[in-house]
C-alpha cells in the first residue's frame, strides 16, 4: 500500500513534466500568528500554502497546511506550565487530466494528515475518479470530484493487550465539492467539503468542512476569516469525533 501511495503522489507531482506548455502558477500564502502574555500566555501559529497550476493537459493543485498552539495551563496547586495543545500538519496533491469539455477531467489525488492530538499516528488517502462543475454562473460555481480510493490509518499507543496498533487499510469513496460565490469585487465566500467515505460501517469515514470569507485589502494582500471542522466517525477511546478551528489570517497572492 505504501508503494502504491508513493507512486500515486509522484505521478501527481510530476504532471508538469508531462505537459508541453506551462502557464503561470496561482499561489496563495496564508499566515496567522497570535501571542499573548501577562495573566494568560498563549502562542499559536497557522500557515498554509495553496498552489494551482494550469498546464496544457493538466490542472494541478498542491496544498500544505500547519497549525501549532501552546497554552499556559494550571497543572497542580496553582502551578502553571506551558504545554503544546494543538499540532497538526496536512498535505495534498491533485492532478486533473483535462477531457474535451471545459471543466470535465479525470483526477488522481493523494493526502497525508498528521494530527498529534487526534489519537491517530497518521492518516493518508489516495483516490482517482471524475471531476467537473455542476454549474458555473457569473458570480458563482459549484465543482465536484468523485471516485474510489484507499485510506490507511494507524492509531497511536497500544491495544488492550499491550500490542502496538497496526495500520488499517480501507476502501473508500472520495467525494468533494467546492462552492464559490463572489460577494463583491473585493470579497468572496467559499465553502468546501470533502469526505473519504468508508464503504464498511466498521471503518472510519473522515470528513473535512471549510467555510471562509476572503476580503481584499490592498493589491495582493487579503484578510480571511475561516471555520474548519475535521470529523472522524470511528475514533480511539477518550477522543472527540470533531476538531474545530476558527482563524483570522492574512493571505498573500501571486
Amino acid at each position: 500500500m505504501n508503494r502504491i501511495c508513493a507512486a500515486a503522489l509522484l505521478a501527481t507531482l510530476t504532471c508538469s513534466a508531462i505537459a508541453v506548455e506551462k502557464k503561470p502558477l496561482a499561489t496563495e500564502l496564508e499566515l496567522g500568528i497570535i501571542s499573548t502574555t501577562g495573566n494568560t500566555k498563549t502562542q499559536s501559529f497557522k500557515s498554509k500554502i495553496d498552489v494551482k497550476q494550469e498546464l496544457t493537459h493538466w490542472r494541478n493543485h498542491y496544498l500544505l497546511e500547519g497549525l501549532y498552539k501552546r497554552d499556559e495551563i494550571e497543572v497542580d496547586n496553582g502551578i502553571k506550565e506551558e504545554r503544546t495543545t494543538a499540532e497538526k500538519y496536512f498535505g495534498s496533491a491533485k492532478g486533473d487530466y483535462i477531457l474535451n469539455k471545459e471543466y470535465a477531467a479525470l483526477f488522481i489525488y493523494g493526502e497525508y494528515d498528521k494530527n498529534r492530538f487526534s489519537g491517530f499516528d497518521y492518516q493518508y488517502t489516495i483516490a482517482l475518479g471524475f471531476s467537473n462543475r455542476l454549474f458555473t454562473r457569473d458570480k458563482s460555481y459549484l465543482a465536484y470530484n468523485i471516485g474510489p480510493g484507499m485510506t490507511s490509518e494507524k492509531q497511536e499507543g497500544t491495544d488492550p493487550n499491550g500490542n502496538t496498533y497496526e495500520s488499517d487499510e480501507t476502501f473508500v469513496i472520495r467525494i468533494s465539492a467546492e462552492y464559490l460565490y463572489q460577494l463583491s469585487e473585493n470579497a468572496k465566500f467559499t465553502q468546501t467539503i470533502s469526505s473519504n467515505f468508508a464503504t464498511s460501517t466498521d471503518n472510519n469515514t473522515k470528513t473535512k468542512l471549510v467555510t471562509s470569507i476572503t476580503a481584499q485589502l490592498i493589491a495582493s494582500l487579503a484578510l480571511r476569516a475561516s471555520y474548519t471542522v475535521d470529523y472522524n466517525s470511528e475514533i480511539p477511546e477518550d477522543r472527540e469525533h470533531s476538531d474545530t478551528e476558527t482563524a483570522l489570517t492574512l493571505v498573500y497572492s501571486f
